[in-house]
This record gives structure tokens, C-alpha cells and sequence, in this order.
């Protein structure tokens, strides 16, 4: 009887042991947990910068890329910002962009001037027209984003220049301000493009300004500033991306979405 009591005591204290061994390893795995959690919250949660695209040739010549023009009232001044195309100007791709979507948006920053008009062209890598069209401007400094319409698409594996152009001379256009740029559409791997569907708008915005997709990581972090212009976040965030593509000294401007018309086919 002895030895059978003796026998419960100690699998009762093996058990409890036992028990007491389980608890602290969970324990020990809701902290790993909990520590794996909070590192994945401060990635997603850091502000995202630009990584160039790698394994990618830009444009086979980059000749005249930048802004070109100087006749605009208001934008003479050296301590002003200039007419801008907002795309990446560091070394890996200077002046040139990578795009996913077939019809992205083009980002240029306007400043005040005396343009009440502006022009958008869009050319194939043979410098053929795809697409062409004017429009009005307010005159003020503004960030101005062109939507291609749906009959004018990009097509994977092809690079394209556009030109942005303010009419400030109708005597001499020569004398009118211009920016320009190129960019080159791709496709997302199955990997990225299934992290991406599954995102947020701002998560989603990093994981394109990481693996270099600049027309839509611009795209998508600027429709968020719509929605929320007074958000101190996204205003950061904003400056960042810029920053980390190399584009500095832009003054806040308000936004203007400008969706063009569709092209007009023969």
C-alpha cells in the first residue's frame, strides 16, 4: 500500500512537472510570438523608401531628359522650385521610371506661372506619337497627376518618353517650359503581385517603392494624401519617398488629378 501511494506521489509530481514545463514553453512561444509580431509591426510600420529596380536597363539614351525653358513668369526665381517630372534622378535610374500598370499615372510638379494651358505627350521607344493631348492649368503650384485613358496603354517590355510642356510663349514655343522623362513597363512576379492584392493602401505603396515600381508606389501613396490631406503620417511619408528617389526642395502643393480624354483613333 505503501509503495502504491509513494508510486500516485511521484506521478502526480511528474505530471505536475510535466505541466508546469508545457506552461513555460508556451509561454516562451507566445513571447517569440509576440517578439516576431512586434518586429514585423515596426517593418511594416517604418517609412518606406525607394529601391531601384534590379536587373533593369533604363532607356538606351537619356539625351535632353530633365526640364528644358525658362519664359513663365514666377518661374525664374533660383530659389523656387521647377517645373518637375517627379520620377527617381539617383544613378540607378536617372530620369526614368518603372510601371506595372498599362495605363499609369504621370506625376509632374507645376509651379506658379503665368501658363494657363499645358500639353501632355506620350512616344513609343521609336519616338512615335501614342498619345497627345492640351488641357487647361490653374497657373498655381501644384502637383499635377495624369491618368492615361483605358485606349492607351503601355505594353509590357516597352519603354515609353513623355513630355510635359507649360505654353507660356504663343509667339516662340521654343521658350516654353518642359519636363520630360521615360518609363518602362514590367510585370509583377506571383509573389509580389499576391502581397500586394492582399495590402493596404499604405503597406501596399512600400512593397512597390521597395522593389523599384515607382509609377504606382507615387500613385497609390498620393491617393492616400487625397483622402487624408491633413495627415501628418502621410505628409512624412510623402517626403521620404520623394527624398529616397533623390527629388528635394519640392515645396507643399496641393494635388490636381487631371484623367485625360481618350485618344481619338482613325
Amino acid at each position: 500500500m505503501n509503495w502504491q501511494m509513494s508510486l500516485c506521489k511521484k506521478t502526480a509530481v511528474s505530471l505536475a512537472v510535466i505541466i508546469d514545463l508545457l506552461f513555460v514553453n508556451n509561454l516562451a512561444t507566445l513571447a517569440l510570438k509576440a517578439e516576431n509580431q512586434t518586429k514585423e509591426t515596426i517593418n511594416i510600420n517604418k517609412v518606406a523608401q525607394y529601391v531601384p529596380p534590379r536587373g533593369m536597363s533604363g532607356p538606351r539614351s537619356t539625351a535632353g531628359g530633365g526640364t528644358r525653358g525658362n519664359s513663365c513668369s514666377n518661374t525664374q526665381e533660383s530659389s523656387n522650385p521647377q517645373l518637375k517630372a517627379l520620377v527617381p534622378t539617383v544613378p540607378a535610374t536617372n530620369n526614368w521610371a518603372v510601371t506595372v500598370a498599362a495605363n499609369p499615372q504621370f506625376f509632374v510638379y507645376v509651379p506658379k506661372s503665368s501658363a494657363k494651358k499645358a500639353e501632355f505627350v506620350l512616344k513609343d521607344a521609336a519616338q512615335n506619337d501614342i498619345y497627345r493631348a492640351n488641357f487647361p492649368i490653374s497657373g498655381q503650384a501644384e502637383i499635377i497627376e495624369l491618368r492615361l485613358p483605358k485606349n492607351t496603354s503601355l505594353q509590357v517590355g516597352q519603354q515609353y518618353s513623355w513630355y510635359f510642356t507649360l505654353f507660356c510663349n504663343s509667339v516662340d514655343r521654343s521658350q516654353n517650359a518642359f519636363t520630360n522623362s521615360w518609363s518602362l513597363r514590367t510585370e509583377l512576379n506571383s509573389t509580389l503581385a499576391a502581397q500586394i492584392n492582399q495590402a493596404e493602401p499604405i503597406e501596399r505603396y512600400k512593397l512597390y517603392a521597395q522593389n523599384g515600381i515607382w509609377h504606382e508606389a507615387v500613385a497609390t501613396l498620393a491617393e492616400e494624401r487625397r483622402k487624408n490631406p491633413n495627415d501628418p503620417t502621410l505628409a512624412t511619408e510623402w517626403k521620404k519617398l520623394l527624398e529616397s528617389a533623390g527629388i528635394k526642395d519640392l515645396v507643399e502643393a496641393p494635388f490636381t488629378l487631371i484623367q485625360l480624354e481618350e485618344a481619338q483613333r482613325n
